[in-house]
């Protein structure tokens, strides 16, 4: 029967003797030249062919359904066709209306989609698989509501404290939010200061792998570290400035 694994050889008798996967029905034929190496099951749409033509389905060619059913794997409603006009021949075609199983809105796909998009978008799957993965690992869950959405989610008893969004599109969504218009702060002298200190502690505690070079800025006069010979100056605000002070302008003006 459909949806039960039976290790007997399936044959025409047997049609429905395997189980359904991505939309197509996998039959059990270990002596088929291209089925699974460890389980040796295969598509039945294949493993017809085979049989009445006694030729495999080439790795450059597709077997298409005439009529748009995956599981309907009849001879008669099995053509031969090459990748790139199989791909054409099914963008051309009308598409269907399906309903994601998260939200419940229709939505539109192709008929090559069928029985793969199960979701309307990214973010419904993303939150629709919070759950699905939880209860897998068969644990208690605690609902939580989405800090930028509100959406409810579920998620295990030990991360209720450090769970916050519904899905990775919330958070890069707030993270967004939280850094948007704010730039980088440019350095003080007393970092700069404290970065050429602690150089210093580091070379001379022999903490790096190649030797360090002792240089004097072209710019401020002050000793810096660095394993670079051609460097010029202590740090990129030395430079910026040395540069604006030639050229009367910033390398951003450029």
């Amino acid at each position: 029967m459909s949806g039960i694994r039976r290790h007997q050889l399936w044959t025409m008798e047997d049609w429905d003797d395997g189980y359904i996967r991505d939309g197509r029905m996998k039959v059990y034929r270990p002596d088929y030249p291209r089925c699974h190496r460890k389980s040796g099951y295969s598509n039945r749409s294949h493993v017809v062919w085979w049989l009445i033509t006694g030729h495999v389905v080439p790795l450059d060619m597709h077997l298409h359904h005439i009529n748009g059913d995956k599981l309907d794997d009849h001879f008669s409603n099995l053509r031969l066709m090459t990748q790139h006009d199989h791909l054409v021949l099914h963008k051309t075609q009308e598409p269907h209306f399906t309903t994601c199983l998260y939200c419940g809105k229709e939505f539109k796909i192709y008929p090559y989609e069928i029985g793969k998009t199960k979701y309307c978008g990214r973010e419904c799957k993303d939150k629709a698989s919070v759950g699905q993965k939880r209860h897998k690992k068969s644990k208690p869950l605690v609902a939580l509501n989405c800090k930028l959405c509100g959406q409810e989610f579920y998620v295990v008893d030990c991360r209720k404290d450090k769970a916050i969004f519904c899905s990775q599109s919330c958070a890069a969504k707030m993270r967004g939010l939280n850094t948007k218009g704010k730039s980088r702060p440019a350095p003080t002298l007393e970092t700069l200061k404290k970065r050429s200190d602690g150089l210093k502690r580091a070379h001379a505690e022999g903490k790096f792998k190649k030797s360090m070079i002792r240089l004097t800025c072209q710019w401020c006069g002050e000793e810096f570290y660095t394993v670079y010979k051609r460097s010029r100056y202590c740090s990129k605000k030395c430079s910026w400035t040395s540069f604006n002070h030639k050229y009367g302008r910033s390398k951003k003006q450029l």
